[in-house]
């Protein structure tokens, strides 16, 4: 799995933050090789999604300043052949909070899947009967 925040410990070798376009070149560099796969799947009639999960606390404040949504993230999703969405989409989601800022409490499980569930139907992403969720 792939990060777009790197743990303080690479600080030194990758300077953060980095400017939008050094972000995406190296973003590109992780995930487009994978683009042939994405598109494979979808030739078989499946679907990718890519989801920023939630992150809250100082890391959140510090990560939308350093990494503006409109310059970063929004740019990547303009450029994947994958459904990309972003945890700030789905209303149901703003409740949720990371006690480590990271990661979502285990608590929170099923409100995550189903809002998740949800959003990716009302896309058209996911075709399930109303009684599989």
């Amino acid at each position: 799995m792939f990060t777009i925040w790197e743990p303080p410990a690479l600080s030194a070798q990758i300077p953060l933050p980095q400017p939008a376009s050094k972000w995406l070149r190296v973003v590109t560099r992780f995930t487009f090789p994978e683009e042939p796969l994405v598109k494979k799947i979808q030739a078989h009639g499946g679907d990718v999604v890519i989801l920023h999960m939630p992150i809250s606390g100082v890391f959140a404040a510090d990560f939308d300043q350093g990494y503006p949504r409109a310059k970063y993230w929004d740019v990547y999703a303009t450029r994947s052949a994958a459904h990309v969405v972003h945890f700030r989409d789905i209303p149901e989601m703003a409740p949720l909070s990371a006690p480590d800022e990271m990661h979502l409490d285990q608590r929170d499980q099923e409100t995550f899947t189903r809002s998740l569930v949800e959003a990716m139907r009302a896309r058209g992403y996911l075709k399930l009967p109303g009684s599989m969720l």
